[in-house]
């Protein structure tokens, strides 16, 4: 097994920089308007794929936290694991809701009361695919899935062997894959390679068909601590190209899996292409994790990119009333040019960077603190599977 570290000490700054690149695609879809052509075209027409990223990520970090659980105490403390998580995720989110009622208010419209059962439950990615409409604060739904796999994972974890949990978790991988490409085929009969937009939208943004681009970060991560398979870690952490390989095959990958509707090639997507997309993920996040002096690792740390990744959630939820205030103050609307809308990218991500960074800085940091107060009462640290010596 690979040598342990401490969790204070596990802050990997090239997955910060993995998540501002992430972010930055979001910011970019948002606030393209569909203007850009070419290159710039397709590359924010894959914006959305950054979410993705953010899924993989997530559950590789959480399954990794609670294997170290798992080894120093022989069980996972639910009720801890939930508050420590509340009090990361919701000040930012009940801040974005605030101001979601705050311009509501100001324009005397408020239908944000008919969404709200849906944010206080996290289920909005369910309402957004059954009504197929776009809620105030529509970014909400990713962080929905998120909530619902915080509930369930730990529990089975916990009540599972991390021995039979690979297994099992890839078959369940492998049989959400095929349930999806079933269901995006009953729904597109006689018109397989032209999706009607209720089915895209209903694979989209519901969780049974989208839960295994998390599980596969949950794989990696349980991959990585199976004894079965150290000699193969340990060999790819000796192997210099491990991280070149990865991160070019895995940019490729996506790139083929994730093109958009207007190419007509969508079905690829809603079929095999998001299982196959999160394994490239996984892959490049796993390569990351062991050679973290190599050249993807350094410069994805560097200190602008960690800074932007680190406020990354905030930067999620607060660029929406950014990009709509940028476009009000340029006076352009949602199909500007390439040029305003090029602009409107920049200007948004640096403002909400900085709108981010302060609620960062005066908000979420007081309720980190108290969960890092709590965190002290317990009589024994955790450990995080830390990358092979030689990969250092």
């Amino acid at each position: 097994m690979f040598p342990a570290r401490t969790v204070g000490d596990t802050r990997i700054r090239s997955f910060d920089g993995l998540r501002a690149i992430c972010i930055s695609g979001v910011v970019l879809l948002h606030s393209s308007g569909n203007a850009y052509s070419g290159w710039l075209g397709a590359l924010s027409k894959r914006g959305w794929f950054g979410v993705d990223v953010f899924f993989v990520l997530s559950g590789f970090l959480i399954t990794q936290i609670l294997l170290a659980e798992l080894d120093s105490k022989a069980t996972i403390n639910l009720p801890r694991f939930y508050i420590r998580r509340a009090l990361r995720l919701q000040p930012a989110y009940f801040s974005a809701l605030l101001l979601v009622f705050a311009d509501e208010f100001l324009r005397r419209d408020f239908a944000l009361f008919a969404w709200l059962p849906f944010y206080l439950t996290y289920s909005l990615n369910f309402a957004i695919a059954y009504f197929r409409s776009s809620a105030p604060l529509n970014a909400a739904w990713s962080l929905c899935i998120e909530e619902q796999f915080y509930f369930l994972w730990p529990w089975c974890l916990r009540n599972l062997n991390p021995r039979r949990a690979l297994p099992m978790l890839l078959s369940a991988i492998g049989t959400i894959a095929l349930y999806r490409t079933a269901l995006y085929t009953w729904m597109n009969w006689g018109h397989f390679w032209d999706a009607s937009p209720a089915s895209y939208i209903q694979l989209y943004y519901r969780t049974d068909t989208r839960i295994d681009t998390i599980l596969v970060g949950c794989a990696f991560a349980l991959a990585f601590r199976s004894s079965r398979l150290q000699s193969l870690w340990a060999w790819l952490g000796n192997a210099k190209w491990f991280p070149s390989l990865a991160a070019f095959s895995s940019l490729g990958i996506a790139w083929y899996v994730t093109d958009d509707v207007v190419h007509g090639h969508i079905w690829r997507y809603y079929t095999y292409g998001a299982t196959v997309a999160a394994f490239a993920a996984g892959l490049a996040i796993t390569a990351l994790f062991i050679h973290q002096e190599s050249w993807p690792a350094r410069l994805l740390s560097w200190a602008p990119l960690v800074y932007v990744g680190k406020v990354s959630y905030g930067i999620y939820l607060f660029h929406p009333f950014v990009s709509g205030a940028v476009e009000r103050a340029l006076r352009l609307r949602g199909n500007g040019s390439a040029p305003g809308q090029l602009a409107v990218f920049f200007l948004a991500l640096a403002g909400s960077t900085l709108v981010a960074g302060l609620h960062f800085k005066y908000v979420e940091t007081r309720f980190l603190k108290l969960r890092d107060r709590n965190a002290k009462r317990d009589a024994e640290r955790l450990v995080l599977t830390s990358p092979p010596a030689a990969a250092l």
